[in-house]
């Protein structure tokens, strides 16, 4: 789904919380051999092997952002949402502002489902940082939680002006359904299952169904 992408998107510009901290700039962030090899394993649904890049990554590296950052989202497939959320919880420790890391706070609450209301402060600000595909279609699925289907709506169709990718498409369809616009609806769900398959599944699994 598109939201396991997204962790190419989210990469976290900040200062290393470890070694020497004047020789950091700030703004940038190391990025290992196992911060790559959890990101490829991520990628390739290994999440277990994503897991075990990441602690490696963070036994070189304690607090490494861009391994918290890939493992959440290894916990977050594998349904350990407590862990996921405490790692994207840990980013923002180190990365307040960044859009990014507020997304991921907010999207891992979301498909949770628990503190929808903290979700939806972590997900204003940011889009309100950063409005692009990753954080208002984070916003656009913690919207479709919430029930709030205008609101959802209005996130996937900003969402679907950066790319027409399926997860903010098929989610769109289910906003669009709920709103009484049932023919739109499943034509933007055809379309999304047209582009990758297995979407639909992804939303059935965290409990939103069209």
């Amino acid at each position: 789904m598109y939201w396991r992408l997204r962790v190419f998107a989210v990469l976290v510009a900040v200062t290393l919380t470890v070694g020497d901290a004047a020789a950091e700039q700030r703004g940038r962030f190391h990025q290992s051999v196992s911060d790559y090899e959890a990101r490829r394993r991520l990628m390739n649904k290994d999440y277990e092997g994503a897991i075990r890049e990441a602690n490696q990554a963070l036994k070189e590296h304690p607090g490494d952002p861009l391994a918290l950052t890939n493992r959440g989202f290894a916990y977050l497939e594998l349904g350990d949402y407590k862990h996921a959320v405490e790692d994207h919880d840990a980013v923002l420790l180190v990365a307040p502002d960044n859009p990014g890391a507020l997304g991921n706070a907010c999207f891992s609450r979301a498909v949770a489902n628990i503190e929808l209301d903290r979700a939806k402060t972590y997900c204003d600000a940011a889009v309100g940082r950063r409005a692009d595909l990753a954080t208002l279609d984070s916003r656009g699925f913690l919207n479709l939680r919430r029930a709030d289907y205008a609101a959802a709506l209005a996130d996937y169709d900003a969402a679907l002006s950066y790319s027409r990718v399926a997860s903010p498409l098929y989610g769109r369809g289910i906003a669009k359904i709920r709103l009484g616009r049932i023919d739109e609806g499943k034509a933007d769900l055809a379309a999304a299952l047209k582009r990758q398959p297995d979407v639909a599944g992804n939303y059935s699994r965290r409990g939103i169904e069209p």
